[in-house]
């Protein structure tokens, strides 16, 4: 017989599915955007368990009873509430919208989602704990992760913003990759001193940084965001792309190796490697066969005299 518990779990999981299901079935075939839908999914998927995670160190309310965990949140309810803020919230909007026009849709949006975890947070006991603050919590959550992720939905459906939605989507991606997954694979995070902190924070800010000079070129020079599914609508050749071809993946596997020695995490450092392999394999054939075929000899002439890893420079100083 199943615990009570184990019943609140799944119905935080599986109401959300199926509400997500009985919606895209419902809503206008050009409403289901599934570009949209799925960067408005990636950013909940990692913004969801870090701001739960300050809002339980705030003191806004805590977890028991379930042994698999995103950072310190149950799996069920981080995966219930990205289909619930990443699917149900935009595609509500899209019905919405119709009815009422975008600025109303959007109130109305937000106004049932928050009376939703208004009036269901304090029954899931015994699993979720409040303390008597924790509408400020929800506040928290809210204006930091629904309403920024039903933004990023619109910009992706109605192709706007290439800048704003491509900074959002590789935020959301590389908290996803360097620190939610790897951290969450952990038992507990390891004390570490100071030093250790600003060391890692430094270098690893240094890593990042030509991955998002890539990203602020890709929307402000191509239009268009790092994802293949969103992808620049122009070539780019200027910037840090005049001296290395791959800069983003470079820079989130610098990144990646940085915090797997951060947290001592071999499992990271193997995944950086696999990535590696697979980006001078399989990501660099179906690279080159879409923009072959989207920007023709431009594309072709920019890749001979340009690497994809080494800057330009290094590499003719290493040639000599």
């Amino acid at each position: 017989m199943m615990s009570h518990e184990w019943i609140l779990q799944c119905g935080v999981l599986y109401v959300p599915i199926l509400c997500a299901a009985l919606l895209l079935a419902l809503s206008r075939e050009e409403a289901r955007h599934p570009v949209a839908l799925l960067f408005a999914l990636t950013w909940q998927a990692a913004m969801v368990p870090v701001v739960d995670f300050f809002c339980q160190k705030l003191g806004f309310w805590s977890y028991g009873g379930t042994r698999w965990w995103v950072l310190d949140m149950p799996l069920a309810f981080h995966l219930g509430w990205v289909v619930w803020w990443g699917a149900v919230m935009p595609l509500l909007y899209e019905c919405l919208v119709p009815h009422t026009g975008k600025i109303m849709a959007g109130m109305l949006v937000v106004a049932m989602a928050l009376t939703i975890d208004l009036v269901g947070m304090p029954r899931l006991a015994p699993v979720l704990h409040l303390s008597k603050q924790w509408w400020l919590g929800e506040g928290l959550m809210c204006g930091l992760v629904l309403m920024p992720g039903i933004l990023l939905h619109q910009l992706t459906r109605h192709s706007i913003l290439p800048l704003c939605r491509g900074l959002m989507i590789s935020f959301a991606f590389a908290l996803l990759v360097l620190w939610v997954l790897p951290a969450s694979t952990l038992e507990s995070l390891p004390v570490l001193s100071e030093k250790r902190w600003i060391v890692f924070v430094v270098v690893l800010l240094l890593a990042l940084l030509p991955g998002v000079w890539a990203v602020v070129l890709f929307g402000t020079v191509g239009q268009g965001t790092p994802i293949p599914f969103d992808p620049p609508q122009r070539l780019v050749t200027v910037g840090i792309y005049r001296w290395m071809a791959n800069p983003m993946q470079t820079s989130i596997l610098l990144a990646m190796l940085v915090v797997a020695w951060f947290l001592s995490h071999t499992g990271l450092c193997i995944a950086a490697l696999s990535t590696w392999v697979y980006s001078i394999g399989i990501a660099r054939w179906s690279e080159s066969m879409d923009l072959t075929q989207r920007f023709g000899e431009s594309w072709l002439a920019y890749r001979q005299r340009t690497p994809n890893w080494l800057p330009l420079r290094w590499r003719k100083r290493n040639d000599q």
